[in-house]
């Protein structure tokens, strides 16, 4: 009889220890940048991901370096790499609509404007379901611009990027963040960007 009190004892201490770790408000924690997975529900349009714990990038700030990430290829691409007089820095994902619908867009605008603008497309490789659907996705489109794999989200973290697509028209001398868009462009849009800069 007295084993089975406190064996009953112990079981109710270890109940409530349970519930007190499981159910206590540790709201005053850090526990990081908040995390939404989207890729797993056709319904979203794309949208938010991650709320940066970090400063929000404006413009006017200097551009995050990018030089840790490979091409399709596996070659690796710095900011400081291009020759052009602008650089288009876009984020995106295969799961998101509005960076589908965007693509064909970007392609254009590099089409057009080439010799003066470098589009680096910045896969956001960390969202995506499998690494393997990139190649096709981007092959399939005829896209010809640069498409580079940020595989460990640090990049896509460093831009401060609450969501795709999101883009950046980056001066390539100074490296300084001339025009931030946040959500997708149409050809217009960007042909609009683009003159006000050089006007």
């Amino acid at each position: 009889m007295k084993k089975n009190i406190i064996g009953l004892g112990i079981l109710v201490i270890l109940t409530g220890i349970v519930i007190y770790t499981n159910f206590t408000n540790n709201s005053n924690e850090d526990t990081g940048p908040n995390e939404f997975d989207v890729t797993g529900d056709p319904s979203v349009e794309g949208g938010m991901i991650t709320s940066p714990n970090h400063q929000v990038l404006e413009e006017g700030d200097t551009a995050p370096p990018i030089f840790h990430l490979k091409d399709l290829q596996g070659q690796q691409l710095s900011l400081s790499d291009v020759d052009k007089d602008l650089i288009l820095v876009n984020f995106w994902a295969t799961w998101c609509k509005p960076c589908v619908e965007e693509m064909p867009a970007i392609q254009q605008f590099e089409d057009k404007y080439g010799d003066q603008v470098k589009v680096l497309a910045i896969n956001a490789t960390a969202t995506e379901t499998k690494r393997e659907k990139i190649r096709p996705f981007v092959e399939e489109g005829g896209y010809a611009f640069t498409i580079l794999l940020d595989e460990d989200g640090t990049t896509y973290e460093n831009y401060s990027i609450i969501g795709v697509p999101s883009s950046f028209f980056i001066d390539s001398e100074t490296l300084e963040i001339v025009k931030m868009v946040r959500g997708p462009m149409t050809l217009e849009q960007m042909e609009q960007i683009f003159h006000e800069i050089n006007s």
